[in-house]
């Protein structure tokens, strides 16, 4: 799965607004649960097929998130010749910016976002930290 934002999208967003940006999702396999509605509202579209370069097109961020090593890494080197700004989910090497995990201590437990491999490993052990 490769998600962008058009360059342009990005360029008119105002601080305090939702950003304007539209979302490109590229997946061989869209899930159900993909509101597709709401990302064509946006701008935005889902695209049902294998990533190819071309889906870099105008996109000024991407987050990949496959789940398959090679795949994230391959869409990451594509898009760095681009100059497009990268995510992938849980490759630091393959990141140029972060999305960190957050940890909730209280009401909820410690619990911490669970999409986030090495946060989940280490949820027991950050709770301990007063």
């Amino acid at each position: 799965m490769a998600c962008g934002v058009p360059n342009a999208e990005l360029e008119n967003a105002r601080p305090g607004s939702d950003g304007g940006a539209a979302v490109r999702l590229v997946a061989a396999e869209v899930s159900a649960h993909v509101d597709r509605e709401q990302i064509e509202r946006g701008g935005g579209e889902a695209r049902d097929r294998q990533f190819t370069e071309t889906d870099l097109d105008g996109m000024r961020l991407v987050v990949t998130a496959t789940g398959d090593l090679e795949t994230d890494a391959a869409i990451a080197a594509a898009a760095r010749l681009q100059n497009i700004w990268t995510n992938a989910a849980d490759q630091p090497v393959d990141c140029d910016f972060i999305l960190p995990a957050i940890t909730r201590a209280g009401a909820r437990g410690g619990q911490v976002n669970r999409g986030h491999r090495l946060a989940t490993t280490h949820r027991g052990t950050i709770c301990e930290f007063p």
